[in-house]
């Protein structure tokens, strides 16, 4: 039975695909994070282990000298890098540059000014090293003050009617003590470091094992396989722990490929320096309790992770096993994962009911911060250590979904018997009318989105790859750049107080002209030295490039002002950078529209042709019952994939811009926009971006019926997809191409020119609207009576 069920759960190319395709996205993720945003903490390895040998030699106390003279150092000259980018006051600049005539020297001789990354690398090690010097020096002065407050305390009124208060407060004392003459060392922390921060892998198993419990539960009832067993002497209680075993053990193995995947990763990246030491070395786990090494901590870790993931899946497999219709089973699921998601986030952990909080599966997956303080419940009105009774609590549902199991392999529910007589001919009667084409319909979307995941997972990589071209903001020059920086500076209402703000910007660049005369004079006069001089202008000179920056922020505040006043509408000023990526990608909106339409077809070009083939599909054909629902439900499903498909080319377009520009402000007037002020709508950058996506997936949605109409008459998929292609994705080409007049009432007006259309009013894009409607409705109806045609042909 093993084996069986073992074969039938490699059968389902599916869902082997889907937990691949995870995997891949897992490991990306992680390896995204650590090139992306902690790319500079991946590079500064090899310095760390430089500043790490130079400090072996030394005293603690001198460490942490000759580490804070070197953070000083590297302090100023940040400043230095700061103010030549034109973002501190030129006045406290000057004042640094008195203090230390040679710091502009030392910065450009150090070679920072052309690699500025360098500069923040060598911070954040030396940032790093000189806390866990400070770490490892007080960390016997923090158990003491442990022990003193709690002396303290107890000596004052504090605990006085608090009987729980004072167990804890003891409970805290005696559970430190144990700690004491724990010296922490100094080591590579990065690698544990990037390991705790939470990623999606806990949740892209419990997906995976949720995908391996309908598996292995869902074809024995369509088969009514439990039925044949049950009859079995030796069938029942074999099948239940054949079921179990394949479950957990698939789980299993999966487990150890994405945690041990990203332990891997770590380790390449960072390494984990010595794994015998403390793990109250580590700076983020210095207020944990626990007695274990950086090894021991990291081991423990991640079996509490596996184990939690096998005990849902046994959890899960039970209710499944326990409950007859699947769906149903999905629906208790989703509840218990919905609640326990509340609880964990609405009662924090401090609370009277803090076991809520702490006794919680979710719990389970974000033990880091169990790990990284010191947390109590109270249970019974005695304290109890948060990770432990977080423990008991798996091991009390492990118990549960052991005994029942045991209890299912005596007790395999079947279907239930109904009443005889007139309640059980009207059900018969409910079946034929609701039930049996609601089967047609779920038999039709089981086809088409299950036995079609291998070209589901290409059309989503295809996807990734459209936009993994754009991964990055559009290269400025160091006008547009500081522009932006002003514009994030005086975010705000465009009115006469932000123009008399600029200005008063725009006056430190006069002082600072004013200024460099009279250094000239000064330097004429050999009242200040030739370095010095040369020093001080060379820098008033950079700081006086970023005027044009300026200068472009005065004239979008002008036209906001001006804008604003014509229409009576207040606008907004703020970093705009985002209007390039949304408005001025003319190209890559053309691109994505032909990528888009193409995607649809193929994906909706077997289900029409493709029924040919199928002679359960052809029985229905002939059927009064059926031939209307397989009709709506393959129509329904092609809606449904249009609707997706066109969602994910929206999330993922806006996600990426939102992303890259870091904009928040979607609330604010469109025309806030630069790029949109010629959109005489009034309308949010959010209102906009909704109503735009939504015509963009009602054009969609009409292509695909006028398509799935079309396709009817199609018997070869390939015929279908090139009649597609010529209908509705050339027409975005040739659009593109500048043939816009040509082609101006076909399905492109509406998703691909929908800033075009939206300058002339709402009314037009409703009216393209309507037009597709009726043309897709035509469609539609002559679809049908050819159907039905096909039909009497059979």
């Amino acid at each position: 039975m093993i084996g069986a069920e073992w074969k039938k759960l490699l059968r389902q190319r599916w869902l082997i695909g889907i937990a691949i395709l995870l995997i891949f996205v897992d490991v990306g993720l992680f390896l995204n994070t650590q090139y992306t945003e902690k790319k500079d903490r991946v590079a500064a390895v090899p310095l760390f282990a430089e500043y790490k040998k130079e400090t072996a030699d030394m005293t603690n106390e001198q460490a942490q000298e000759y580490l804070t003279d070197q953070l000083n150092t590297l302090s100023n000259f940040q400043f230095v890098q700061i103010a030549l980018n034109g973002e501190v006051d030129e006045g406290l600049l000057q004042g640094l540059v008195e203090e230390n005539p040679n710091i502009l020297e030392e910065y450009q001789q150090a070679g920072y000014e052309e690699d500025q990354l360098a500069l923040m690398t060598k911070i954040q090690v030396i940032s790093e090293l000189l806390g866990q010097y400070q770490n490892v020096s007080g960390y016997q002065a923090y158990l003491e003050s442990i022990q003193t407050q709690y002396e303290q305390m107890k000596d004052s009124s504090f605990y006085e009617g608090r009987p729980y208060a004072e167990a804890q407060g003891k409970k805290t004392t005696e559970d430190f003590a144990k700690l004491q003459g724990t010296e922490p060392e100094i080591g590579m922390n990065w690698g544990v470091e990037a390991l705790m921060e939470e990623q999606i892998s806990s949740e892209i198993l419990i997906l995976l094992a949720l995908g391996i419990c309908i598996v292995l539960v869902s074809q024995d009832r369509t088969h009514d396989l439990f039925g044949l067993l049950r009859s079995c002497r030796r069938g029942h209680g074999c099948l239940i722990a054949a079921k179990f075993a394949i479950a957990l053990t698939a789980v299993l193995f999966l487990g150890i490929i994405v945690y041990g995947s990203q332990i891997a990763i770590a380790w390449k990246l960072y390494g984990m320096g010595n794994l015998n030491r403390p793990m109250q070395s580590v700076n983020e786990l210095n207020e944990s309790a626990r007695q274990l090494t950086v090894g021991g901590y990291l081991l423990d870790y991640y079996l509490r992770h596996l184990i939690a993931v096998l005990v849902l899946t046994a959890f899960m497999l039970c209710l499944f096993l326990s409950i007859y219709s699947t769906m149903t089973a999905l629906v208790v699921v989703g509840i218990c994962a919905v609640l326990c998601a509340v609880c964990y986030w609405k009662v924090p952990e401090i609370a009277v009911n803090s076991w809520i909080h702490f006794l919680n599966p979710v719990a389970w997956f974000w033990s880091s911060q169990l790990y990284e303080g010191y947390w109590n419940i109270n249970l019974f009105g005695k304290p109890m250590n948060a990770l432990t009774a977080n423990t008991c609590f798996q091991l009390v549902l492990a118990i549960g979904c052991v005994a029942d199991s045991i209890l299912l392999g005596k007790r395999i529910p079947g279907k239930r018997k109904v009443a005889s007589g007139r309640l059980k001919r009207w059900i018969e009667g409910a079946k034929e009318r609701l039930w049996y084409p609601s089967s047609v319909i779920g038999q039709e979307w089981r086809k088409q989105l299950l036995k079609n995941g291998i070209v589901w997972m290409m059309m989503t990589a295809a996807i990734i790859l459209l936009y993994s071209t754009r991964t990055t903001p559009v290269t400025v020059g160091q006008t547009e750049k500081i522009y932006h920086e002003y514009a994030k500076k005086h975010e705000g209402i465009a009115d006469q107080t932000l123009i008399e703000a600029l200005q008063q910007e725009k006056e430190q660049f006069d002082k600072l002209r004013q200024r460099q005369v009279e250094l000239t004079e000064k330097w004429k006069k050999k009242e200040v030295s030739d370095e010095q001089y040369a020093s001080i202008s060379a820098l008033i000179d950079r700081m006086l490039q970023n005027e044009a920056g300026l200068m472009r922020a005065i004239e979008q505040a002008n036209t906001l002002v001006s804008w604003s006043k014509a229409h009576d509408y207040q606008l907004f000023f703020t970093d705009d950078s985002i209007g390039r990526y949304l408005f001025e990608n003319a190209n890559m909106d053309q691109y994505r529209g032909a990528v888009l339409l193409f995607v649809v077809i193929v994906l909706l070009s077997g289900i029409f042709p493709g029924e040919r083939k199928n002679e359960m599909q052809n029985m229905l054909l002939c059927t009064k019952n059926g031939r209307c629902p397989l009709f709506v439900a393959k129509y329904m499903l092609g809606v449904v994939i249009a609707c997706i498909v066109s969602g994910g080319f929206t999330v993922i377009h806006l996600f990426s811009a939102s992303k890259m520009y870091d904009f928040s402000l979607w609330e604010v007037p469109l025309q806030s926009i630069r790029q949109a002020q010629v959109i005489d709508v009034q309308l949010s950058v959010r209102g906009y971006l909704v109503w735009t996506s939504a015509m963009q997936m009602m054009g969609v949605v009409c292509a695909a019926v006028s398509f799935l109409s079309i396709s009817v008459w199609m018997k070869n998929r390939l015929y279908a997809v090139l009649v597609g292609a010529v209908l509705f994705v050339l027409p975005v080409i040739a659009s593109g191409a500048g043939m816009s007049n040509i082609f101006g009432l076909w399905f492109a007006k509406v998703f691909l020119f929908g800033t075009q259309t939206l300058r002339q009013g709402f009314v037009v894009q409703i009216v393209y609207l309507i037009l597709l409607v009726a043309v897709a409705s035509v469609f539609t109806a002559e679809a049908w009576r050819a159907y039905q045609r096909k039909r009497r042909a059979r």
